[in-house]
């Protein structure tokens, strides 16, 4: 697997951009939520929101994370906003997310780093795969990967955003 670029350094927080598609060695979930959404984007920039049910994620629903992209008056203004999260999301979290908004999470670094992949996503209408390595508040160290994948109204612009991550186990 080739790590593409080095994107962010900050409060022990690292992020690096993989190559797409995702690799078999990072996990089934990862790999079937890819062919997925390809299959439900049937040769377009990306799937409509109609297009796709988290039902059908079955086993890989617990590591599902659905965001709203709320657009401000102020066009330069996008928000992200938590729409379902699964078991995995909240508890990593410690906490439901439903309905709170990316910029309230901490820490404030990963909250940034989020907002602006998001917002390129949303300019790129362009899938990611992160890497995420970090100290938790208990100090152990976690790393985890997250496929990011854009989810597009009729004129093409994109409304929501789906990950699947891949959490995996605290590390001491």
């Amino acid at each position: 697997m080739k790590k593409d670029l080095i994107i962010g350094d900050a409060d022990n927080f690292r992020r690096l951009i993989l190559d797409l598609p995702p690799p078999a060695s990072l996990g089934a979930g990862l790999c079937r939520t890819w062919d997925y959404w390809n299959r439900k984007r049937d040769g377009r920039t990306a799937p409509q929101r109609r297009d796709i049910d988290p039902i059908d994620m079955g086993r890989d629903l617990p590591g599902l994370v659905l965001y709203d992209v709320v657009r401000t008056a102020s066009p330069a203004t996008v928000r992200f906003r938590y729409r379902l999260t699964g078991s995995d999301t909240d508890r990593i979290h410690g906490r439901a997310l439903k309905g709170h908004y990316v910029d309230s999470l901490d820490p404030p670094a990963f909250a940034t780093m989020l907002h602006d992949d998001f917002s390129v996503m949303t300019v790129r209408r362009a899938p990611q795969l992160a890497q995420l390595a970090f100290r938790n508040a208990d100090g152990n160290r976690r790393s985890y990967e997250a496929l990011r994948l854009p989810l597009v109204d009729d004129q093409g612009q994109v409304v929501m955003i789906m990950v699947y991550a891949n959490h995996g186990q605290p590390q001491p």
